[in-house]
């Protein structure tokens, strides 16, 4: 085995991962019993390779949108907020701005 020349990965430690991914271990062992983050069993131990963790890492990323105009109607899209009625208390959906909402003058 020391001599065929294979590259043994980099494994990192739970406390590595955590470190490096800024969550807490609680974190970390909870995706591990999803099957959500790649990972090695040795035994009872619990090792990551670097690589599989960056590659998972970067097919978490989300793009840019780079369309300002999105982000514009995104503010001004409507709601459903539910109404009470005065006479019955129950309430039926009705369609509010965002921006009343939050307090934003109207248009």
């Amino acid at each position: 085995m020391a001599g065929d020349g294979a590259a043994v990965p980099r494994l990192m430690t739970p406390d590595e991962v955590c470190e490096r991914l800024q969550i807490s271990r609680r974190h970390l062992y909870r995706l591990v019993e999803r099957r959500a983050i790649p990972h090695i069993r040795l035994g009872r131990r619990l090792r990551f390779v670097s690589a599989d963790v960056c590659g998972w890492l970067d097919g978490k990323r989300v793009p840019a949108c780079g369309n300002a105009r999105v982000g514009r109607r995104l503010a001004e899209r409507r709601v459903r907020v539910a109404q009470p009625t005065r006479t019955s208390g129950a309430g039926r959906p009705r369609l509010v701005e965002d921006a009343a909402l939050f307090g934003a003058p109207e248009r």
